[in-house]
C-alpha cells in the first residue's frame, strides 16, 4: 500500500476521498449509498495492490456512473411531474 501507509482504514480513506474530491464531496452528502460504494472499491483496490492510475481510474468510472443514473433518473421524475401537470 505504497503511499498509504501501514495502518490506512476504510474510513480513512473515506474521510481523505470526501475532502480531496468535489466530485465525492456531493456524493457523500445527496447519495451516500453510491458514495460508499465508490469508497469500497477504491479500498479494495488500493488493498489490492493496484496502481495509483488504476485505483484513480476505478473511482472515475464510478463516479461517472453514478452521476449519469442520477441524472437519468431525474429527467424521469421531472418528466413525470410534468405528465401529471398536463392530466
Amino acid at each position: 500500500m505504497s503511499g498509504h501507509g501501514p495502518d490506512l482504514t476504510r474510513d480513512d480513506t473515506a474521510a481523505v476521498l470526501s475532502k480531496t474530491v468535489p466530485v465525492l464531496q456531493s456524493l457523500k452528502v445527496r447519495f451516500p449509498n453510491n458514495f460508499n460504494s465508490v469508497v469500497d472499491d477504491y479500498y479494495e483496490s488500493i488493498l489490492k495492490g493496484r496502481t495509483e492510475a488504476e485505483t484513480t481510474d476505478l473511482v472515475r468510472a464510478k463516479a461517472v456512473s453514478v452521476y449519469f443514473k442520477t441524472s437519468s433518473a431525474r429527467r424521469r421524475r421531472c418528466a413525470r411531474r410534468l405528465q401529471q401537470g398536463d392530466d
